[in-house]
């Protein structure tokens, strides 16, 4: 924090200069001439009954302290007594209460600026140094709230003699706030007319008429340098930086001059890589040559070719003092990641039973930068075997095409499928977006147990995802929505004609510490001539892990003449939860689950679940172990254990 010095009556001027280094240190010389319990300064009969002990004067406690203590010792070698039981933490030698209307910073920090908090809380200082410290203390608490932009404080000093030590009292008014009555910010350099800059001398000069607080005025400051490194000039510095605050008017005038030098642009990327080829990395790069040099751009130019998944080091070099008017070349230097990477898994998940994992990825199959992942995941009631093939096109870093295939098996209640997905997508993503355009042909056997059929279908869509969090793993507060359309048509290569509209989204507030409310909800309706014709992967289905947890996995649904799941046209589902959150990233949640599966909204009912769960929020995720009951009639008197495990968002 800055310090202030006076310049004459009335004035103070903003320093770069600590000025209070001579006080700061006065208690430790204080502390380092001690002796015994005495301190420098203090009368000599004081220092010399402390070394004497018990012969001090009989109301001394240091010399009651040693004689008992001696006295005891003796008894315990004798045998004669016990030994005493362990005394009570005994009150520092000084206390000092601070009192008055003051925010939690400026009364922590007035205890701080208080020599007398410095003390040494165990030794009773002497009588001279007591009231040394003590004539210092109005005056260091008067300087302990300028920075918060009070310069008028009116500061009581009271103190009561007792057994030990002292009570030190402070009563503080602040009084009335200095405020910020001129602006004067004016730039030199290259970059004067920058329009950043110009801007952000408006947004400064908002400034006038609010409270001069310290640490406020110098985040400005500092936020101003860094706007200007930014923009290209490293070397901006204050040439002259002023405050002149005045006491009696309760104002403080500001008057800044921002040099900002030379201006610096990146004048060419050098790319060193064994396994892209330079124009790839060039369009992966987030900084191009001629643009401003900037320390952050750099920074997450090194970012987003680490997240491109091709490399283990990414090095940026460069060397401001070798450039030549202002022209600053960068060196990429990268070191290859391993190509091939293997991943194998157990778990278990209460919807799909004990299931297994196997992964494979190839992270680079030519200097073009595609990509294969493939992965098998075989379970009890849900089998996927699944390969994507990413190809960067566009803007690497925000454009993919991907040529996939999944081959899938599912078995519960009374519907068994089979199905074979090959899907092309193009994938863009910009910001908190996520948008994608895919054509993807289905081939699905099918038996419900009344119904069974074969549908193939060649279905268009479209889908579109916008997150915002702080973080996507462990999420403190946040917002995910979605949407998505897709459908067929019978004249076109497949078996049946309909149109199928999605939404959803999931919301995250702490709205107290230690208080999470999660909610989210998802809508969807499909339009088509008869149901059977749709295989049961495009029907939808509630109940289970991921929707109204109580249930079954998709046990909500409509059913036939059987008594048979066939699934529903329409879908309404929506969850709240309020969670608490203990030690050990364990926490405690309550919530409520209802959906309602139906073909027509006419008959619009909702189940729902209610139960109580056990979180654990691991650095990969929440894992979460829940137990839930139906509210209605499905399944009556039944509790269920749901166990899964994924991120926030």
């Amino acid at each position: 924090m800055r310090a202030f010095c006076c310049r004459g009556p009335g004035v103070i001027l903003l320093s770069r200069h600590i000025g209070m280094c001579f006080f700061l240190l006065l208690p430790f010389c204080f502390a380092a001439c001690t002796v015994g319990g005495g301190r420098a300064g203090a009368p000599a009969q004081t220092a010399k009954a402390a070394e004497a002990g018990d012969r001090a004067a009989p109301g001394s406690g240091a010399a009651a302290e040693a004689r008992a203590e001696r006295e005891a010792a003796g008894k315990d070698r004798a045998g004669g007594h016990k030994k005493a039981a362990p005394k009570q933490a005994a009150r520092p030698a000084v206390m000092v209460r601070i009192e008055g209307r003051l925010s939690d910073a400026e009364r922590s920090n007035v205890r701080n600026f208080l020599s007398l908090s410095r003390l040494a809380p165990e030794t009773e200082p002497s009588e001279g140094m007591f009231a040394y410290y003590l004539d210092r203390a109005d005056r260091e608490a008067a300087q302990a709230l300028e920075p918060f932009g009070y310069y008028n404080a009116d500061i009581r000093v009271s103190d009561k003699r007792r057994q030990g030590g002292w009570d030190v009292v402070l009563q503080v008014v602040p009084g009335p706030a200095t405020r910020i009555g001129s602006i004067d910010l004016e730039y030199a350099g290259e970059g004067a007319q920058e329009a950043a800059l110009l801007e952000a001398r408006e947004r400064f000069a908002r400034a006038k008429g609010q409270i001069f607080n310290h640490s406020v005025y110098e985040q400005h400051k500092n936020a101003l340098l860094e706007l200007a490194t930014e923009l290209g000039y490293p070397h901006a510095h204050y040439a002259s930086s002023r405050v002149e605050v005045r006491r009696s008017a309760n104002r403080a005038d500001i008057a800044l001059r921002l040099d900002t030098g030379i201006r610096y642009t990146v004048s060419d990327l050098d790319f060193v890589s064994d396994i892209l080829d330079k124009d790839l990395l060039a369009r992966i790069a987030s900084v191009q040559a001629g643009d401003p040099f900037s320390p952050h751009a750099l920074t997450g130019l090194r970012q987003s070719l680490y997240d491109t998944g091709y490399f283990d080091t990414v090095d940026i070099l460069y060397d401001l003092d070798r450039a030549e008017n202002g022209k600053v070349p960068v060196t990429v230097a990268t070191t290859a990641a391993p190509r091939h990477r293997y991943g194998l898994g157990l778990g278990y998940g209460t919807d799909t039973g004990i299931r297994a994992t196997l992964e494979y990825s190839n992270r680079y199959c030519n200097r073009r930068g595609h990509q294969l992942d493939v992965r098998l995941r075989p379970s009890e009631q849900l089998s996927s075997y699944a390969a994507q093939y990413s190809i960067p096109v566009g803007e690497p870093r925000k454009d993919k095409l991907g040529l996939g295939t999944n081959y899938q098996t599912e078995s519960f209640a009374n519907i068994d499928t089979t199905t074979w997905l090959s899907k092309i997508s193009r994938e863009h993503n910009e910001g908190p977006w996520q948008l994608a355009a895919y054509l993807q042909y289905l081939n699905e056997d099918y038996d419900t147990g009344l119904h069974s059929g074969r549908a193939g279908l060649l279905i268009p869509g479209l889908s579109a995802t916008w997150i915002l969090a702080d973080d996507r793993v462990n999420t403190t507060n946040g917002l995910k929505l979605w949407a998505s359309a897709e459908g067929s048509d019978s004249n076109v290569m497949s078996s049946t004609t309909f149109l199928q509209l999605k939404a959803g989204g999931k919301a995250i507030t702490t709205f107290l510490p230690k208080w999470r409310l999660i909610g989210k909800g998802q809508v969807g309706v499909s339009m088509m001539d008869d149901l059977d014709d749709l295989p049961p992967s495009l029907r939808f289905f509630a109940g289970g892990d991921q929707s109204v947890r109580g249930y079954g996995y998709k046990k909500i649904s409509p059913r036939d003449a059987a008594g048979g799941l066939i699934g529903g046209k329409h879908l309404f589902f929506y969850s709240v939860e309020l969670e608490r959150s203990l030690s050990g990233g364990l926490a405690l949640a309550a919530f409520y689950d209802s959906a309602a599966v139906v073909d027509s909204f006419d008959e619009y009912a909702m189940d729902s679940g209610v139960g109580v769960g056990l979180h654990w929020n691991a650095p990969f995720g929440q894992l979460r172990l829940d137990l839930a009951v139906p509210t209605d009639s499905i399944e009556p008197h039944s509790l269920r254990l749901h166990f899964t495990l994924g991120t926030d968002l």
